[in-house]
């Protein structure tokens, strides 16, 4: 409802106006209004990208250059951003137990793979 897109589509917007706290640049040039525009009339970001290549009209001369200029980093995003439906899992417990997290270890993986964003919120999420 915030920014006047379907919700399905929210991964499209993102993907297109950015997203820093998930470390997505967008595409330059992009804003929310432009982002909310392209999210309306396009539903997944192969078909922005095919539009751009077969100069489809409902995407604006602007944004198709835009698109065009960042055409490496569009062709990759949708596989990185939007999650894998096809990975068996295995069965499991859903049951969790309390444990007390292995602090050092947290602290090293924050600080080995540069994860503090992420590492934070899992800090916050086991009171830690």
């Amino acid at each position: 409802k915030k920014y006047g897109i379907p919700g399905d589509r929210y991964a499209l917007f993102a993907m297109i106006r950015g997203d820093a706290s998930d470390g997505l640049p967008g595409i330059k040039g992009i804003g929310e209004k432009g982002a909310s525009e392209i999210a309306n009339n396009f539903a997944s970001l192969n078909e922005v990208i095919d539009a751009v290549a077969n100069g489809d009209s409902k995407l604006k001369d602007a944004h198709r250059r835009k698109i065009s200029e960042s055409i490496e980093y569009a062709n990759i995003m949708e596989k990185l951003v939007m999650c894998a439906t096809n990975v068996r899992m295995p069965s499991f417990q859903s049951h969790i137990s309390k444990f007390q997290p292995n602090k050092e270890l947290i602290d090293n993986l924050i600080s080995k793979y540069g994860l503090q964003t992420s590492m934070a919120r899992m800090k916050d999420a086991l009171g830690y």
